[in-house]
């Protein structure tokens, strides 16, 4: 290796190993002790120059630094170095790194070895790697830098590597953001504590590198019995855990439930979802039963049982993330409860004849308030003028959380701000007195729990305590809570409204291969005039629809969705995309505004690849095919619905290819001002083209993107379908209770290679398993030399699977066998369709499943 002699002492003279790693920290000492003469740098005193500067300068510093030398990349490192091996140290000291690191060398080998070839410094920034340095395979993530060592002459000798633990900053941050969006979850349509945990459950589910699994246990709070002696009962969970809960958990839960401190469940709880780890995902082997608490409520009202992920440590940090989770839990279960116990309040408080004029006075103001300072003001007022004029301030929390203020002459400061936050949770006025035992101030919380909810007066003169009507006060706070409660309902329905104008459109979840994407002109409605729809047939065909109504904005959305719920309907009728448009063109006559409507109406058999289509004065279809032709679906072209009177609609066809891809669409997407409209399905056709082997969804994107204009003021739908071979499944078997197993996983890998969802993989293996037990038991036994095959075939999103036999099955039940024969039963319950057909040369069952995940 090149370089001079770096002497220590005389002149020349090399350091020995005393000299050269003379440090007192343990780090030090083990290199001292290492055989340096048995690894490939040799004795250190033949060591070059340029590696004793390097270790001179790498060993003294307080950061983590770690040297490679040599071809073989030969680990040195200083002792702040050493927490980052582990279970690695001190064989790592001297060590090759590639020997040192086999379970990361993959994606770190590759960038030592470049800058030891000369091309340059490496580095990295929080990348998250999967170490084996404390016995798992740990998630770990690493900002580091790779730079190169060179010697007089130029050479590359070795690797200065300067590394930063980033994990506990990256796993926080996550961490945090779960939380984040814990906090922000609005439970104004949960109605019951059940609605919320399964809400919350969706939430605990998108963090599966933390939370790899959990269940949530409720018990029944309206029994009246302590909520440690009721059952608990499992309501919702997260993470692919099994249906049937752990039987190691309800004893944990119940324990919990009785001393409301944490508990620990050990024992298989599943297994965690796949996070990249290099070995897969991996079992949970324990979790911790954590209790939830409700304000009001005494013992706990429910435990969340949390997995713990096999890939990280459960240090302090790890505790107090799951101690927060269930803090966040319990608020929600608070806000629901106390909603619950605000309502039951409201009705109490009604029957209260003698108090009605104040309390419909302030109902009257509050009968149109839709904002929440609205409220707050009206309340404020009518309490104010209940009480004589007295200085006021009330505070409610937004959607979000926070906290708003409207104040009459008193504002809140921080003390005022620390009373508020004291009042009781039952809704009873709080007073305070003077030395004479006069009112001085009086408040109460409008909200139950710990939201920032209630008001505050400062009375002068003071009001003797009999001038207080502590019932009228609370009918005006039951009042202000239930105004306040429909003030943040106002929100909601919003949301919902505008999920309804949505849901105009047509459905949301499509099969497998097709996209749509749609751009309504008039803001902020969530519609036009312009719809899609994709509706599935019998079989394997499936309707497209794409229309335009004249007209835009609300009047037209109108009529399109009128149009476009007869259109589905017609298409689950009628034989052909012609007959569909004739009987539309009736029903678009009865329609005020349907007059003049454009459509494209088509119907794919996927299972042949052959589309039907016939257009009503709509643009023309594109389709576009893998070697880059393309063809315009213009041969069943006619007149708008409801403009002239046509004897019948034209049909045409086409054929699709496999990778074959359709576009429908409205004339938005490809018309402009001062220009013919071909110009326009022109560039849909080249953009199309070039995007024939992107996925739809991203096709669908770019489509809108490349072609829309700025300032457009029309409506647009766009409608993409890839069509595709149908993936085939067969598996023969003789009839042998023992090839049950092996065929059930060739099944199993064959569905999860299709990316079937492992819901309904599981429903397919039990009822695959069922039909051929029964093929076996029922059916081959009575016929020798019998066979049982199994076939699957997928198409888009509908699975069909085919057992068959060269048996005859058994029509009776043995009157011994009164708990067997729910095989049929069970294959009905779990598979769209299931039929038997049993003829003189043997017995097919078939199964059908609509099935999700197959994009």
């Amino acid at each position: 290796m090149g370089g001079g002699r770096a002497g220590n002492g005389a002149r020349g003279r090399p350091p020995t190993v005393e000299e050269l790693f003379g440090g007192d920290d343990p780090t030090s000492a083990a290199h001292r002790a290492r055989d340096w003469a048995a690894t490939s740098l040799g004795p250190v005193e033949s060591w070059p120059a340029e590696l004793y500067a390097a270790v001179r300068t790498v060993l003294p510093s307080t950061i983590p630094m770690l040297l490679w030398w040599g071809p073989e990349l030969v680990q040195l490192f200083n002792d702040a170095y050493t927490p980052i091996l582990g279970d690695k140290y001190p064989a790592g000291i001297g060590q090759p790194a590639a020997e040192c690191w086999p379970d990361v060398w993959d994606a770190m080998g590759p960038l030592a070895d470049g800058v030891l070839a000369g091309r340059g410094a490496a580095h990295g920034e929080n990348t998250r790697l999967f170490t084996d340095r404390r016995g798992y395979q740990e998630e770990t993530f690493w900002t580091f830098s790779y730079s190169p060592v060179h010697g007089a002459d130029g050479q590359v000798l070795g690797v200065f590597v300067a590394t930063s633990d980033t994990t506990g900053r990256v796993v926080g941050d996550r961490r945090l953001a779960l939380l984040r969006e814990l906090g922000e979850l609005s439970i104004a349509e949960a109605d019951t504590t059940t609605d919320a945990a399964r809400a919350v459950a969706r939430v605990l589910g998108g963090g599966p590198a933390d939370l790899p699994v959990g269940r949530i246990w409720l018990v029944d709070t309206d029994s009246g019995a302590p909520a440690f002696e009721t059952e608990p009962r499992p309501v919702a969970s997260f993470g692919p855990l099994p249906a049937t809960p752990y039987a190691g958990d309800l004893p944990v839960v119940r324990e919990v439930l009785r001393t409301g401190r944490p508990g620990r469940v050990a024992g298989p709880l599943g297994t965690a979802p796949d996070i990249g780890a290099p070995g897969g995902p991996a079992p949970v082997g324990q979790a911790v039963a954590l209790p939830l608490v409700a304000t009001g409520h005494s013992r706990p009202v429910g435990v969340l049982v949390a997995g713990v992920s096999p890939h990280l440590a459960f240090d302090d940090p790890y505790r107090h993330f799951l101690d927060l989770v269930a803090s966040r839990v319990s608020t929600a279960l608070t806000d629901v409860l106390a909603y619950e116990a605000q309502r039951r309040r409201a009705r109490a408080l009604a029957d209260a004849a003698g108090r009605q004029t104040a309390l419909a006075t302030l109902t009257a103001r509050l009968a149109g308030a839709t904002d929440l300072v609205e409220v707050l003001d009206a309340g404020l007022d009518e309490l104010r003028r209940l009480l004589g004029g007295a200085r006021g301030v009330a505070v409610c929390a937004d959607t979000a959380g926070t906290p708003l203020v409207v104040d009459a002459g008193l504002p809140l400061t921080g003390p005022l701000r620390q009373r508020l936050d004291r009042l009781g949770t039952d809704g009873e006025p709080e007073l305070t007195h003077d030395d004479a035992g006069g009112v001085t101030g009086l408040g109460a919380r409008l909200e139950p729990g710990d939201s920032p909810g209630g008001f505050w007066l400062e009375l002068s003169p003071p009001r003797p305590p009999s001038a207080i009507d502590r019932p009228l006060v609370r009918q005006l706070c039951g009042a202000l809570a239930q105004a306040l409660v429909r003030a943040r309902a106002f929100e909601t329905q919003r949301a919902v409204a505008l999920a309804m104008q949505r849901a105009m459109l047509g459905p949301v979840d499509l099969p497998a291969g097709f996209a749509v994407r749609y751009q309504p002109a008039v803001r902020p409605l969530e519609v036009g005039g312009d719809w899609y729809d994709v509706v599935p047939l019998s079989g394997d065909l499936v309707g497209l629809v794409v229309g335009d109504v004249v007209g835009r904005g609300l009047p037209a959305a109108t009529v399109m969705g009128q149009l476009r719920s007869a259109c589905r309907a017609l298409l689950l009728q009628a034989k052909s995309p012609a007959e569909v448009l004739s009987a539309l063109d009736d029903f678009a006559r009865l329609v005020p505004g349907g007059s003049c409507t454009t459509v494209f109406c088509a119907i794919i058999d996927r299972a042949l690849g052959v589309v039907r289509y016939s257009s009503a004065g709509h643009p023309p279809a594109i389709l576009a095919h893998p070697d880059g032709s393309t063809d315009l679906l213009h041969g069943a072209g006619s007149v708008p619905l409801a403009s002239v009177a046509v004897r019948g609609r034209p049909e045409a066809g086409a054929h699709l290819h496999p990778g074959s891809t359709l576009l429908l669409y409205t004339d938005g997407l490809v018309e402009r001002r001062r220009e013919l409209i071909d110009a326009g399905i022109a560039r849909a056709v080249g953009v199309l083209t070039e995007g024939r082997e992107l996925p739809e969804g991203v096709l669908a994107d770019r489509m809108v993107r490349d072609l829309l204009p700025d300032g457009r003021d029309d409506d647009v739908a766009v409608l993409i379908y890839r069509h595709r071979e149908p993936a085939v499944f067969a598996a023969a078997l003789t009839a042998d209770p023992a090839q049950l197993a092996p065929t059930r996983e060739a099944l199993r890998r064959w569905l999860a290679g299709l990316g079937i969802a492992d819901s309904d993989i599981d429903a397919v293996l039990i009822a695959a398993g069922e039909a051929c037990a029964n093929a076996i038991e029922h059916g081959c036994r009575f016929a020798s030399g019998a066979t049982v095959t199994v076939r699957g075939r997928l198409r888009a999103d509908r699975l069909e699977v085919l057992v068959s036999d060269t048996g005859g099955w058994r029509e009776t039940v043995d009157p011994a066998d009164t708990v067997r024969g729910r095989g049929r039963l069970i294959m009905a319950r779990l598979m769209d369709e299931t039929t038997v057909d049993g003829t003189a040369d043997g017995t097919t069952v078939r199964l059908v499943k609509r099935v999700t995940g197959t994009g």
